[in-house]
């Protein structure tokens, strides 16, 4: 559904692979046995870990209690070099992360943004 709690919204088309990116910092301290939410598609649970968090693998739980999972995490799906036809449902993107915009920590009435 293109929102959970609203069905009448509509539908909306999730990629899925086989092979999905996650942020490094959600999976930190992740153990083998631990089962996580990819937000959106459901639980999975991670069957192995390569021991420093950069590659690890696991196994789609179709009955599995979202509740329960410690991690909701977002997750974004990566084509298969070797599958052609997953190469046609990724969009190649440019990802600019910046700093703070805003330095002070917060705008009091008559603060003129563009000097913080």
């Amino acid at each position: 559904d293109y929102h959970p709690k609203n069905p009448d919204m509509g539908k909306r088309v999730v990629r899925i692979s086989n092979k999905v990116l996650l942020e490094t910092i959600d999976v930190e301290g992740m153990e083998e046995g631990e089962e996580m939410v990819l937000m959106r598609w459901g639980v999975v649970k991670v069957t192995k870990m390569d021991g420093t968090a950069n590659e690890m693998w696991g196994t789609y739980v179709p009955d599995g209690n979202v509740k329960a999972a410690k991690r909701k995490l977002s997750w974004m799906a990566v084509g298969d070099d070797d599958d052609d036809s997953q190469k046609a449902t990724t969009t190649p993107c440019t990802l600019m992360e910046f700093d703070n915009l805003i330095t002070k920590a917060k705008l009091e009435e008559g603060d003129n943004f563009q000097d913080h």
